[in-house]
């Protein structure tokens, strides 16, 4: 389907509730398919990346952005336990659909108790919670400010065209007056794992997203090039029968030379056992400014009804770690994830965040997140009336 370039649906319930700001899905037109870098067959020069850089989620934070929409419904604990993990001291948007989904949210966590001074909410119509997947990337490059990427998410979904989300990061660019530019490459934000030093994680999935579009894997890795500034992108096999396909439920980035990866039971899951010990040999032979990436390997159990209980899906937020939890895997299993974290990360404080809900849903903790980098300024989105407590 042709991808609407202006739409003028409201996207904020605000506008009737609370003093008037009426957002509209106007503003800055997104690119046609291809136009960003040229054509498929037109690949730009190889200096078009030089000083950009896609910051690792383990890197200090300026806010962090919560689909928080469909998670007041109906996955209320978790979006608790995340608020209140996260602390008072970073500030958090999020995004809710309406009225009732605000007011929710404000009452699960005064009910609960929870200190919630630093939550903002934006009012948007959104299809879905996976802001990882569909938000803005902020990227930096040398003497430059920091800017925000885009690219194509608008048929994520075989059953239906998720155009608000696909929407999501121009009207963010717009509000927090950061340039946006656009790639054409089709992606979701979870199967993309920076290290910071220039080496990108993804799963052959992305391939499989643009090779049917006309761009070939070296076609796909120079557009990953300029967009994000990589100068390496190791692509791993997806796991067998995990519905997302995404790299980051079952890998994690520590450290720019630090990774954990997933392993299973190879007595009850032979064949995604095998793919994550090809991925783990693979990534631990690549090259970092600091030396050869160590690996270490964090438990996975077994999937049950199509459900991957990943440790690997975190949230990294300023000396934080939201790690999540499970009430129906093995205590001494779940113990021995968390603990690895803590071992790994000792500067760090780990905090286990319940997931029961989620993860029928095909995404966790990361999913449901976006980082907004300490290194980029969107301070102007608190004082212009545009987000409220």
């Amino acid at each position: 389907m042709q991808k609407k370039i202006l739409l003028t649906a409201c996207l904020c319930f605000l506008a009737g509730l609370l003093g008037g700001f009426f957002l509209s899905r106007t503003g800055t037109p997104r690119a046609p398919e291809g136009a960003a870098f040229n054509t498929p067959n037109d690949q730009p020069p190889a200096d078009d990346a030089a000083g950009i850089n896609l910051r690792a989620d383990f890197n200090p934070q300026s806010a962090l952005i919560i689909g928080a929409n469909e998670m007041v419904r109906y996955h209320q604990r978790t979006f608790i336990e995340m608020i209140q993990a996260i602390g008072p001291r970073t500030p958090v948007i999020a995004l809710v659909n309406d009225r009732d989904e605000y007011n929710t949210a404000r009452e699960l966590l005064n009910r609960a108790g929870v200190n919630a001074t630093n939550v903002f909410y934006m009012g948007i119509e959104l299809n879905s919670m996976w802001v990882r997947d569909y938000g803005p990337i902020f990227v930096s490059r040398i003497n430059q400010i920091p800017y925000i990427i885009d690219f194509d998410y608008s048929n994520v979904d075989e059953d239906k065209e998720r155009w608000r989300d696909n929407d999501f990061p121009i009207m963010f660019g717009n509000i927090a007056g950061l340039e946006v530019r656009h790639t054409p490459l089709r992606l979701e934000g979870g199967n993309l794992l920076s290290n910071g030093d220039g080496l990108c994680l993804t799963t052959t999935a992305l391939i499989g997203r643009n090779i049917s579009r006309g761009y070939s894997k070296e076609q796909i890795g120079v557009q990953l090039r300029n967009a994000f500034g990589f100068d390496s992108w190791v692509y791993l096999q997806t796991l067998e029968g995990e519905a997302t396909g995404h790299v980051d439920m079952f890998v994690t980035f520590l450290r720019r030379n630090l990774a954990l990866v997933a392993k299973m039971d190879p007595a009850t899951d032979p064949e995604n056992a095998a793919l994550l010990d090809e991925a783990a040999a693979l990534i631990s032979q690549q090259m970092t400014s600091l030396g050869r990436i160590r690996v270490h390997r964090i438990p996975m159990p077994s999937p049950k009804e199509g459900n991957f209980y990943s440790y690997n899906n975190v949230v990294f937020i300023n000396g934080r770690i939201l790690v999540p939890a499970y009430s129906d895997v093995p205590e001494e299993l779940q113990n021995e994830a968390h603990q690895l974290y803590r071992k790994l990360m000792p500067a760090w404080t780990v905090v286990p965040v319940n997931a029961d809900t989620m993860v029928s849903q095909r995404g966790l903790l990361r999913c449901c997140t976006i980082a907004v980098p300490a290194h980029v300024d969107i301070s102007a989105m608190f004082s212009n009336g545009l987000l409220v407590q």
